[in-house]
Formats: C-alpha cells, structure tokens, sequence
C-alpha cells in the first residue's frame, strides 16, 4: 500500500486535479455502502483511481467514478516525472512499467 503520508515523506505532495462521478441510483440515509476502488496505472506521472460505490442492500450499482492526482513538490511545482519511489512501489506490486 502507498498511503498520502508516504508521499509526504519524500517531499511531495498528490491534490486531485480531476475528479468525474456518475451517479446513478440514490442512496439514503442510513443505507450502508461498500466503496471498491482500483489503481489504474499510466506511465505518465499521475494517480488514477476508478471507484464504484454499491448499496449493501441489494448490492446495486448507485455511483462509479475516477479521480486524477498529481504530483507536485512543496513549493507547488509540478513534477513532469514519476518520483523513484513511485516507480519502485509499482514494481514491488508487479505493475507493469514501460523502460523508455
């Protein structure tokens, strides 16, 4: 697991700069949820994330969605490409990494 406090740790830090949801039925107050979330991997030097929330009732489908974060040091600044210990926690995990 790569958690925000890791990222913090080298310096750097992910806002979302996208984030795009669906909704698609209403969930209540009250109604419990069950939230899966998928890494989508990319050789750009960004996080993507897929969600899909389901209502535990009858485990139907109310809402998917995607974010995207970056990376940018403490200064604000953009970073244009994957940090080392990105790069090294992707092959840990056996995420696919295209060598240019």
């Amino acid at each position: 697991m790569l958690g925000y406090f890791d990222v913090f740790r080298h310096g750097l830090l992910t806002p979302v700069v996208k984030m795009e949801i669906d909704f698609k039925l209403q969930v209540k107050y009250g109604d419990e949820i069950t939230i899966e979330t998928e890494f989508v991997n990319c050789d750009a030097a960004k996080i993507i994330f897929h969600y899909r929330i389901f209502r535990k009732s009858d485990k139907a489908l109310v809402l998917t969605a995607r974010t995207v974060q970056v990376f940018v040091n403490e200064a604000g600044e953009l970073e244009l490409t994957n940090p080392e210990f990105f790069l090294k926690w992707k092959r840990k995990n056996g995420i696919g990494i295209r060598e240019e």
